[in-house]
């Protein structure tokens, strides 16, 4: 017994040796896996929940008791904003957009034709270009403009299309009813005298189409308590858009169990043929008929058990009184309407270096109703920086497992909060609250701890990484050219490939750019500064002017160019990642002709792109849009791939003639196009 016992003693001695050796010479990095605890809190997150009607939460209208409201349900006449021919006075559209924020809120928007209140455009009511009706609508004189004319229709598409403009990436702005149709823009005229003929099925596909054209990023929702106009309107939307960006759905009269709600199951179901799954990509909107103060406990419970049931995102009750007994139950359905989000597993290394690319799994349950139709963006953060990922909640439906990278930033060793953000592209900021059981602010999650080491110590002549700026005794001149940054007593004549000279370089032109943010020098002038930590960035402080954007800039002299680099932003932000651009080579940068490259970045590192060999003194970038459709645009630097340079040339622009005969020994060794020779003779023809 006592060998046996001596013998177990040994054998648990040396296994832990040996885990102390493995741990201290292999350098195996654990894991730490985090488990949080689900809550069942009611959350108030942006895009579901409790919408007010008729005015923003920031004027008080009644909400249920330990509710806040995230959507403002705005709809205001045609004719406040179109002032005449493309004439639009956006300044009471801002008012309301501004007040939703002040209270927390997004705006949903429905524009109404016609109304008790108001008419289309009265400069329209006069002109003989466009044709009207005119009736009468319980004891209302009224006039409306036919959407079957063209001259009406033009006028109504430049309207979205300047709306959208303005607003579609708007911070405060959440999601677009298709409008103009109809009283109230309700797509129906039931009590008109005499009647008002309803627009045939070609116009009514014309303004779905209108919508999708111009509200690339925001949800576009159809009403469908019109039986054949808007029921029609909502199927083609569902069949044309509903695979790929989403067809919401708004149902009026929800509660009416006389009629309505039977009918808008047959709606659906008819919508969908068969499938009643426009949910999973199109936001569910439903308004009370009339309001739930007539509704008696049995009707409220069912109402809201049906808006569980069939997928809505926000239910209100018209800014009316909220009934007596019904606060509790009403909160109780908000904690089930829309998306909940719940993080079941946390898996990241327990300890990284900085540089260090790591990979960090999330978990997550969906357990509402229905999924985000929003982007938000996973991110972590390590101390105070943000490092934010290419992967989206959008759509989530059940439950994901995703395996998402980041890479460390250059911070001091020591051990930090690591925080789990869903960021909102729009404002960069973490906007979903998750129902987990840990600290919150401000949207970050602490979910669990991270420590920050250096493989090594300065001194041990172990050349270590970052240890070229930070411990350069310990590291050769070798072992640090190249390494991306200019240190180590490096030059531009010894390391060219860190240290860059000085250049003449200038840019001439660019469309927008951010020079207000006293925390983020945007300006043009970045993108060609040879400096990877500063960036050109288009404005977003004032306004957001959308694509394309562009930057010309003047190289100094001419140059046979073969290619030319992009490098995006490099800090933990990718708002205005370059995705679609253009590229133009220029001896004059008066005239572009057609562009040298295009294509598609994807991604957060260097691009480099090679054409056909060109002369230009002058290059442009444009850039066609942004990796997540947002307004901006943004380079840390752009740079160009050169073959044979000429030397300085003179006032007049031209080549001389030794330089001439240098340059066609040069095109005939590497056989570049013969059109480049016939530029340069041009140019040596013009005055040298």
């Amino acid at each position: 017994m006592e060998n046996w016992m001596l013998k177990k003693i040994l054998w648990v001695y040396c296994l832990l040796w040996t885990c102390i050796l493995v741990l201290g010479y292999a350098r195996i990095t654990i894991a730490a896996i985090t488990f949080p605890k689900e809550t069942y809190e009611y959350l108030d997150n942006p895009g579901i929940g409790w919408m007010t009607m008729y005015g923003p939460a920031i004027h008080n209208p009644p909400i249920p008791s330990g509710v806040k409201s995230t959507i403002y349900y705005y709809r205001p006449c045609w004719s406040w904003y179109h002032l005449g021919d493309n004439i639009y006075d956006w300044a009471r559209m801002d008012a309301e957009i501004q007040a939703g924020i002040q209270g927390g809120q997004q705006m949903m928007i429905r524009f109404m034709p016609v109304s008790e209140e108001c008419n289309p455009p009265e400069w329209m009511k006069n002109d003989a270009r466009f044709n009207k009706f005119f009736f009468t609508f319980q004891g209302h004189q009224n006039w409306v403009v036919d959407l079957e004319d063209p001259d009406v229709q033009q006028q109504v598409s430049k309207f979205i299309q300047e709306f959208a403009k303005r607003y579609d990436r708007h911070p405060g702005f959440y999601a677009m009813e298709i409008s103009f149709l109809g009283y109230w823009g309700e797509g129906h005229f039931w009590a008109s005298q005499p009647t008002v003929p309803i627009p045939n099925k070609a116009t009514l596909e014309w303004l779905v189409d209108e919508h999708y054209k111009n509200f690339k990023y925001s949800p576009v929702i159809a009403p469908i308590d019109s039986e054949g106009t808007q029921e029609w309107a909502a199927k083609y939307a569902y069949n044309k858009y509903g695979e790929s960006v989403g067809a919401g759905l708004f149902m009026d009269c929800w509660g009416d169990y006389g009629y309505h709600m039977p009918a808008y199951e047959l709606m659906i179901s008819s919508i969908t043929s068969g499938k009643k799954d426009s949910w999973k990509k199109g936001p569910v909107k439903l308004e009370t008929c009339g309001v739930m103060n007539d509704w008696t406990d049995d009707v409220a419970r069912r109402a809201l058990q049906w808006a569980i049931d069939w997928h809505a995102s926000y239910i209100g009750n018209k800014n009316n009184p909220i009934p007596y007994g019904f606060d509790e139950m009403i909160r109780n359905a908000l904690k089930k309407i829309g998306y909940r989000l719940v993080i079941r597993e946390l898996e990241h290394p327990d300890t990284a270096a900085p540089g260090q690319t790591i990979s960090v799994r999330f978990k997550i349950d969906n357990v509402g109703n229905a999924p985000p139709y929003r982007d938000y963006y996973i991110a972590i953060m390590i101390g105070n920086n943000i490092l934010l990922s290419n992967s989206s909640v959008k759509h989530l439906i059940g439950s994901t497992d995703k395996i998402v990278q980041f890479q460390v930033p250059q911070i001091s060793p020591g051990t930090y909060d690591f925080k789990l953000g869903l960021v909102d592209p729009i404002t960069g900021k973490a906007a979903v609250k998750m129902a987990i059981d840990v600290q919150k602010t401000n949207g970050w999650h602490n979910l669990s701890r991270i420590t920050i080491s250096v493989q090594g110590a300065c001194g041990n002549s172990a050349c270590d990484a970052g240890e070229c700026s930070t411990c350069p005794g310990d590291c050769s001149f070798a072992q640090c050219c190249p390494d991306g940054q200019c240190n180590h007593g490096e030059t531009p004549a010894t390391c060219p490939a860190d240290c860059k000279a000085p250049r003449n370089w200038k840019v001439i032109y660019v469309d927008s750019q951010e020079t207000a943010n006293p925390a983020e020098d945007g300006k043009a002038a970045n993108a060609i500064d040879q400096n990877p930590q500063s960036i050109w960035h288009t404005q977003y402080m004032s306004s957001n002017p959308g694509h394309p954007h562009e930057i010309q800039i003047d190289l100094g002299k001419l140059h046979v160019l073969e290619g030319f680099s992009y490098l995006p932003r490099q800090d933990s932000s990718t708002n205005g990642n370059i995705k679609d651009y253009e590229f133009y080579v220029s001896q004059q940068n008066s005239s572009w002709a057609y562009p040298v490259a295009k294509g598609t970045f994807t991604g957060s590192t260097k691009k480099t792109v090679q054409f056909p060999q060109a002369i230009g003194r002058y290059i442009r970038l444009v850039a066609l849009n942004e990796v997540y459709g947002n307004p901006w645009t943004n380079a840390a630097e752009i740079d160009v791939l050169t073959g044979y340079h000429t030397s300085d040339i003179d006032k007049n622009g031209c080549i001389s003639q030794a330089e001439l005969i240098q340059f066609i020994s040069f095109w005939k060794s590497n056989q570049i196009e013969l059109k480049n020779l016939m530029q340069s003779i041009v140019l040596w023809k013009g005055g040298c």
